[in-house]
């Protein structure tokens, strides 16, 4: 049985914000986040479930994304991407669906490049928009391990 995971940063935000958490994309950031959208459909990926941080610049990333490249899935925003931890992300992969076999997270450095190079033994840095695809050949999301992961591909705006 085969799991896809999809790790994609946030494009790029402004500084003009009250907080961290509320910053927004830049007129660049747009262009970005709807570019890594079409990208896959170009690709021919459609996730089935997109796990979103709360920070606002997140959030729009995802929207965009999901809107040029036309493509509809079930989305969940959580503070619990947010300033989170790999361990932490280990333990949101217990609770995934088994009907969710294309999963995407959206949210932040470092600890993208720390996921994706924990599950790959790969050595990557995000970009601003920067999204990897890893497959798994797993049979629940539960059994997903570090080390466990193929690097499929990485690609930036």
């Amino acid at each position: 049985m085969s799991h896809t995971l999809l790790i994609f940063r946030h494009a790029k935000s402004g500084m003009d914000a009250p907080s961290d958490h509320e910053r927004t994309l830049t007129k660049h950031g747009i262009q970005q986040a709807k570019f890594m959208g079409e990208l896959l459909n170009e690709k021919d990926i459609h996730p089935d479930l997109v796990v979103c941080s709360s920070a606002s610049r997140a959030v729009e990333t995802m929207n965009l994304a999901m809107m040029a490249g036309q493509w509809e899935c079930d989305s969940t925003v959580t503070d619990a991407l947010y300033n989170t931890t790999v361990n932490v992300l280990f333990e949101l992969f217990k609770h995934l669906s088994e009907n969710d076999k294309v999963v995407m997270l959206v949210g932040h450095e470092p600890t993208w490049s720390e996921l994706a190079n924990s599950l790959t033994g790969e050595t990557l840095t995000f970009n601003t928009a920067g999204l990897c695809c890893i497959s798994f050949d797993i049979e629940q999301w539960k059994d997903l391990k570090p080390g466990s992961g193929m690097l499929e591909w990485y690609e930036s705006p």
